[in-house]
């Protein structure tokens, strides 16, 4: 019921965690292919 209420915002958030994520993964990738 909640998400009816507010879908949109978890919708943004979902996607903010998300590139966060890949761009964390992206980051901790190259700094070990270097090291």
């Amino acid at each position: 019921m909640e998400k009816e209420y507010k879908p949109k915002k978890q919708l943004y958030n979902n996607n903010i965690i998300t590139l966060h994520n890949l761009y964390n993964l992206y980051l901790h990738y190259k700094i070990n292919k270097y090291l």
